[in-house]
């Protein structure tokens, strides 16, 4: 009787716990990936083209009603215009180890099997959802802006702006690498000689402490952009800050051309209000917005609309004086083009808010979601064993991207500040 460390058995218990797809275990951090359709596309390599509507048309003539229609000379026809848009894939993979030890404690226990195997997987699931998620929120455009610097050696503490400051990002930083680039995003990464190491993480100071190769971090300076290693701005694909604050030419169509393709930016400099966020809804609503919207603020600007919430709340028939129930999980308004959705991510920086029509957004690729990858020799192989290692391997990799097929009616909130 085979145990339930053969190969066909851990690929049996392997689809029986979790299936095929890592990101769908844990939808509570993935809101933005679950949010826009998915199209399949090509593999990397062969981009994906979407025609896109760029220009209308304009061969339209006006008379006066006395007018005799033969004397009436009409317009030449403006034809609309099409430009496509090329869309890259960007890859992400993970990996994840389970050593044999581990394997042979459990083998003749399949309940107990399942809960080890549950434990990695997890672990590799979160990360790879988080980084997924953070890509459509930040691909392109970083974790953070280093404030200021101190330390010295092989050893520094980074201050992160409290603009580009993600609290649920930096959670569980702890040994993350990472790589650094210019302020303006351009060029090579600074840290040349060697990967940055994430030492400890003080959130009541947004700082993280690093060490690294000392020239690297020398080197390093205010105002340069963080990375985590092998993301760049370049590697990623762009996500909806990287869309949102576009001015040039993005996915092959220029913004400064057609100015469809370039969103509205609303400097708040200031503290969030719904007024600001109806706002930037109008500013959309100019550019041909006519459908529902989603405001994604950051879990401390929520505090301060839910706040504004509260205090305007009127007492009903649903009043107690036994039991009070106050506060929400997201706010709904409506608009002047539907419905405003405030939706809270522990992801967003608290310098900015987007406010999206998620009709209008798209992921496409290869892949809807990291999966497992399988091979096919001798039978499907989900655990990959290492050459020189005791331990068995399982790997998940996406391949896609993200994009907007009208960035106008979309605005970002910029200069939210707290007092």
């Amino acid at each position: 009787m085979a145990t339930v460390n053969d190969q066909a058995q851990l690929v049996s218990l392997f689809k029986e716990v979790f299936g095929d797809s890592v990101i769908n275990r844990f939808p509570n951090i993935t809101k933005i990936s679950r949010m826009f359709d998915f199209s399949k596309a090509e593999a990397l390599g062969k981009k994906l083209v979407v025609p896109v509507q760029v220009a209308e048309e304009h061969g339209i003539t006006y008379a006066s009603g006395t007018d005799a229609e033969a004397n009436i000379t009409l317009l030449q026809p403006t034809a609309g215009e099409l430009q496509s848009a090329e869309i890259d894939g960007s890859q992400i993979y993970a990996r994840s180890r389970v050593g044999y030890a581990a394997i042979e404690r459990t083998k003749f226990d399949k309940g107990a099997f399942q809960q080890a195997l549950r434990h990695v997987v997890d672990l590799l699931t979160r990360a790879a959802g988080k980084r997924l998620e953070a890509s459509h929120l930040w691909g392109r455009r970083g974790w953070g802006t280093i404030d200021s610097v101190s330390g010295s050696g092989t050893t520094r503490t980074w201050v992160i702006t409290e603009a580009s400051w993600a609290a649920g990002l930096w959670a569980g930083a702890k040994n993350m690498t990472l790589d650094i680039f210019a302020a303006d995003y351009s060029g090579t990464k600074v840290n040349s000689n060697l990967k940055v190491t994430v030492t400890a993480v003080t959130r009541s100071a947004h700082s993280i402490s690093v060490s690294g190769n000392a020239t690297d971090l020398t080197n390093i300076v205010a105002g340069m952009q963080i990375f985590p290693e092998t993301a760049s701005p370049t590697t990623e694909f762009a996500g909806i800050d990287a869309i949102l604050n576009n001015t040039g030419t993005l996915f092959n169509i220029s913004a400064t051309t057609y100015d469809i393709w370039k969103a509205n930016q609303k400097a708040v400099n200031g503290a969030i209000s719904m007024e600001a966020i109806l706002d930037g809804v109008r500013l959309g609503a100019e550019q041909g917005l006519m459908d529902d919207v989603i405001a994604i603020v950051s879990p401390k600007a929520f505090q301060v609309l839910n706040n504004d919430l509260a205090a305007l709340r009127r007492m009903d028939r649903s009043y107690s004086t036994k039991e009070g129930e106050n506060g929400t999980e997201e706010i709904l308004y409506h608009g002047q083009t539907g419905t405003v959705r405030i939706m809270p991510h522990l992801y967003m920086k608290d310098g900015s808010a987007f406010i999206i029509c998620p009709k209008e957004w798209h992921r496409v690729g290869a892949t809807s979601d990291f999966g497992f990858i399988t091979r096919r020799n001798d039978g499907e192989k989900l655990l990959l064993e290492l050459p020189d290692n005791p331990a068995s391997e399982m790997r998940a990799m996406f391949l896609g991207a993200l994009y907007c097929e009208a960035p106008a009616h979309n605005t970002v909130l910029t200069g939210l500040t707290y007092a």
